[in-house]
């Protein structure tokens, strides 16, 4: 999708044609209104670098963008989808080898 031109038809921010004359079906590839948010996401091997407790770190106003923990801390290696805060899932990956797990040298939360 992309803003039509000023002169094309009664709105900016539709499709400029949702295909042939016949047959007369839309094809699935033609962007449609709908919800524009809150969309699933999968992310594959993400390596699980910490498991540990928020009481064992001290967070000095909180950490940026979350505020304080108050329950367990999970270190993900990589980034993460959504917005702070966001829900996130994480499971086994059914494709590939199993990941071996990662040793900890040496750990810093700013």
């Amino acid at each position: 999708m992309k803003l039509l031109p000023h002169k094309s038809r009664k709105t900016k921010r539709g499709p400029g044609a949702t295909g042939p004359q016949r047959p007369g079906v839309v094809p699935a590839t033609v962007g449609r209104p709908g919800q524009m948010g809150f969309h699933h996401r999968v992310d594959h091997n993400k390596k699980i670098v910490l498991v540990a407790d928020a009481s064992k770190f001290k967070f000095e106003g909180g950490m940026k963008h979350y505020g304080v923990p108050r329950s367990s801390l999970i270190g993900v290696s990589g980034s993460v989808p959504g917005p702070a805060k966001r829900l996130v899932l994480l499971r086994l990956s059914i494709k590939g080898k199993p990941i071996e797990p990662p040793t900890i040298a040496y750990n810093s939360i700013s």
